[in-house]
């Protein structure tokens, strides 16, 4: 039975930024660390070339072609998003960790975008929305190096709504 498609909007990020994420990574994780799901094809280790900030996962596929939340992206004013500490996040049945960054919502612009976005589904309050751009997918033991990297750009001029999209998964 084929997994059905789900439509998510996601900020695209540049690959400069992606580059960026990629050389943190590297620095907090090494190759052996780095987990790979023998059935699921999006959770391979390193995933900082697909980069994003995932706003909204779980919209039907026909909301990619919904004029009026086409329009709420086209005119979103995310206000002043910094990236915060590193996380992890727990994996499905323990079987991986989540090596992630926090994306700070300064003045909630982010979280009032997001609750807009979840009048468009049919499961609204599917899951609590934590900003946070997922690095890679990590084995189960593992933890955060007591040495983690400080230098972290602002993210201002990612930010535009030409970038937002709505994408089927």
């Amino acid at each position: 039975m084929n997994k059905p498609e789900v439509a998510y909007v996601a900020l695209e990020l540049s690959q400069s930024f992606k580059d960026y994420l990629s050389r943190i990574t590297k620095q907090m994780v090494v190759e052996e660390e780095y987990y790979v799901s023998p059935v699921m094809p999006h959770i391979n280790g390193d995933v900082t070339n697909n980069a994003h900030l995932k706003f909204f996962y779980g919209l039907d596929p026909s909301a990619a072609n919904n004029q009026d939340l086409l329009d709420l992206i086209k005119s979103i004013d995310l206000g002043e998003l910094k990236l915060g500490d590193f996380m992890i996040i727990e994996g499905f049945q323990g079987l991986y960790r989540i090596l992630a960054v926090k994306v700070v919502d300064q003045d909630k612009k982010l979280s009032a975008f997001v609750n807009k976005i979840r009048t468009f589904s049919s499961r609204p309050n599917s899951y609590e929305f934590k900003p946070h751009i997922t690095l890679a997918y990590v084995h189960k033991d593992f933890q955060l190096p007591a040495d983690l990297p400080e230098d972290k750009p602002e993210i201002q001029e990612l930010i535009t709504g030409d970038k937002i999209k709505v994408s089927i998964n």
